[in-house]
């Protein structure tokens, strides 16, 4: 492996990786991934305001957050678990709520793994 980075928006890229592809039309047609990368920016300035209202305000934050890690043996299956996944997210966040009190923000994504990834034996 070469030892040789080029900088590209603030990530280091190794040489044997890089592409010709511009990052904005590699993710055009994928609305999807273009909203995973909205939502991981919105959800770090989001982290570091509420940080801050913990540490310098001393407020108690109440949040929630779930992580796990799921294995699919095919696309079939995949798809399967996101429409069952989008369907129960569904029901839960389109009841009615309240008119009035503080606004929660619910952000879900699922997308693939990008460290440890084993490969396809």
């Amino acid at each position: 492996m070469s030892a040789e980075y080029q900088r590209t928006f603030s990530v280091s890229i190794p040489r044997e990786r890089q592409r010709p592809i511009d990052p904005v039309d590699a993710i055009r047609f994928q609305p999807s991934l273009e909203s995973i990368i909205d939502i991981g920016e919105r959800l770090q300035r989001d982290a570091m305001a509420l940080m801050e209202r913990a540490a310098f305000d001393g407020e108690e934050i109440a949040s929630a957050s779930v992580t796990a890690e799921l294995r699919f043996a095919s696309e079939e299956e995949r798809s399967r678990f996101l429409n069952a996944y989008l369907n129960a997210v569904s029901s839960s966040v389109n009841r009615p709520t309240a008119r009035s009190g503080a606004p929660y923000r619910v952000i879900l994504a699922a997308y693939p793994a990008t460290e440890g990834k084993e490969k396809e034996e």
